[in-house]
């Protein structure tokens, strides 16, 4: 999973949009991506890729398979 921050005026983390893959984080952020940020777990919750729409299983479906 990749991970793309939006930062207010001082730097803070105020949202994360959640991307299947460094390809789609690319396609998504266009100029704003800022460079690799994946391979993180997931949320506990299955989340929707923002650039392609596929399904990023959540830590509770993944350990229920």
């Amino acid at each position: 999973m990749h991970m793309h921050y939006i930062e207010d005026e001082q730097g803070d983390v105020v949202d994360i949009v959640p991307y299947c893959s460094d390809y789609c984080h690319r396609e998504g952020e266009g100029t704003d991506y800022k460079g690799w940020n994946g391979c993180h777990e997931g949320a506990d919750y299955d989340q929707e890729c923002a650039n392609c729409g596929d399904l990023i299983p959540g830590l509770e479906t993944v350990e229920a398979a």
